[in-house]
């Protein structure tokens, strides 16, 4: 099985490929393991940084993940980083792209990229533990956790580079979770204490919901677009609406069990839906339009479902690959894509595929110096060149492009600019007879729209040309062949 993930493939599929209602069914799952190089099998957090990187957290190191292979961090390792514990408790990278890493026994550390090490966070107490961190809406990092017999949160101000420690109350656990409301004020969890409503600015407390609650306390929470609260706790999921409507989710509305576990260990919400992980139960999703979930477990019987039902971790990625980690069995993979795209084979050589897209719509565009084809929910479709009027002029593609208006357009060798018209399912030419305009060069080898002026800037054989006006096919020439010895272009960027 290759469990090689590609990151150019990661960036065709960006937005393309969320969760409808479709997709609460049972999914299938690849598996990686010590086998393909992760640290240990134990795995309690993952997280996706801004370059596309996947990180990691076990019990015995943190790992990055390139989509080939893993470059692993621990005391012990070649790679000299600063950690001293091995077992990583929480990762999050902040709007400035740093990246933060806190281990089990006490420490908060910040990623040096280009020595490649981490180090004591600068200003932060080293014998303080971090349970969690996260970022308002004003682009402040919050820890939460515990320092000196008190549950703590913590602020970063990004200017000043300083930390603001923050008690909440005396308590020899941490505080597990900051989140914060609509209203300005911030939900705290602290393990076996309460469920505190805490005010930033004077550090008041104003409530504690644990009776209300009626457990103990709560491991995680998430809000969603209602601003309603999910409670991951080890009794169970509950919700809390803005009126402080309090719902336990582990049962259905006839009061019949729905499968979900009652130990919640992790929760991650994504668009409309959320992903439970649970101590024994496997990982749930669930709509939060309608409530509906869907439950995926171990069966030794099938090969990709789920290694173990002990979830610690769960996290979506920006191509909404779904991640889990495992107690003992490494980590879990869902990709949408696989699904969608199973093995496919168009037919034919595929050596001789030339330009390859998925566009906005999720279909697939493809070709070779024969035949266009194109790939949607209806099935294959072929566009072969030809004379007559809404052909394309030359399947020999150099460059498919999807504008900001989501039109498709193709630039070909020795045929002009091609622009396909959804309607008609058929093609508007530029440049060459019969179509529009024309060109001195109908060689077309990248296009680039103008974010300003919304013409298209086309790059040629041996010419730069401008098309300012689609309906008359106005092109302009900006390249003067006497002054330019080589006027190829194949690539062109716009300075914002």
């Amino acid at each position: 099985m290759n469990k090689r993930i590609s990151a150019v493939i990661v960036a065709l599929l960006l937005g393309n490929f969320g969760f409808s209602q479709d997709d609460f069914r049972q999914l299938t799952f690849n598996r990686i393991t010590e086998e393909d190089g992760l640290s240990n099998r134990h795995v309690t957090a993952i997280h996706q940084d801004k370059r596309g990187f996947i990180w990691i957290g076990t019990e015995d190191g943190l790992n990055r993940y390139d989509g080939y292979g893993f470059t692993i961090f621990r005391p012990d390792t070649a790679v000299s980083d600063g950690f001293q514990h091995a077992w990583i408790r929480c990762i999050h990278e902040d709007q400035q792209q740093q990246l933060w890493v806190s281990t089990a026994q006490s420490g908060l550390f910040l990623y040096n990229r280009k020595e490649e090490k981490f180090s004591y966070a600068p200003g932060f107490p080293e014998d303080a533990m971090v349970e969690e961190m996260v970022e308002d809406d004003e682009g402040t990092l919050w820890l939460a956790g515990g320092y000196r017999g008190h549950a703590i949160v913590a602020s970063y101000d990004t200017s000043t580079r300083l930390w603001n420690i923050r008690p909440i109350i005396s308590s020899i656990d941490p505080a597990m979770g900051i989140l914060p409301d609509r209203d300005g004020y911030y939900w705290v969890p602290v393990r076996d204490n309460g469920f505190y409503r805490w005010n930033s600015r004077d550090g008041s407390v104003s409530e504690n919901l644990k009776q209300q609650l009626g457990i103990p306390f709560v491991d995680k929470m998430v809000a969603d677009a209602t601003g309603t609260i999910w409670m991951g706790t080890t009794f169970g999921l509950y919700s809390m609406d803005r009126t402080r409507k309090i719902q336990y989710h582990g049962e259905t509305a006839e009061g019949k069990k729905n499968g979900l576990n009652k130990y919640i260990f992790n929760l991650y919400k994504c668009e409309e839906h959320l992903w439970v992980a649970t101590e024994g139960g496997g990982l749930t999703l669930i709509n939060l339009a309608n409530k509906a979930m869907t439950n995926h477990r171990h069966d030794r019987l099938v090969a990709k479902s789920i290694p173990e039902d002990f979830v610690w971790a769960v996290y979506e990625d920006n191509a909404h690959r779904v991640w889990g980690g495992t107690y003992a069995s490494g980590v879990f993979v869902y990709d949408p894509m696989m699904e969608r795209f199973p093995k496919f084979d168009p037919g034919g050589n595929l050596d001789k595929v030339s330009q390859f897209m998925i566009d906005s719509r999720g279909r697939m565009w493809w070709s070779n110096t024969d035949v266009l084809m194109m790939k949607d929910e209806r099935g294959l479709h072929e566009f072969v060149a030809g004379k007559s009027p809404g052909s394309i002029s030359s399947t020999n593609i150099l460059k498919i492009f999807e504008d900001s208006r989501g039109r498709i357009w193709f630039g070909t060798w020795n045929g002009g600019l091609a622009r396909y018209e959804e309607n008609t399912q058929s093609f508007i030419m530029y440049g060459v007879a019969g179509g529009r305009g024309r060109m001195r060069d109908i060689n077309i080898q990248t296009i680039t729209e103008d974010p300003v002026t919304g013409s298209f800037i086309l790059g040629t054989w041996r010419d730069l040309e401008v098309l300012s006006d689609l309906e008359l096919g106005t092109l302009k020439n900006l390249m003067d062949s006497k002054e330019e010895p080589n006027n190829r272009i194949q690539c062109i960027m716009i300075r914002g």
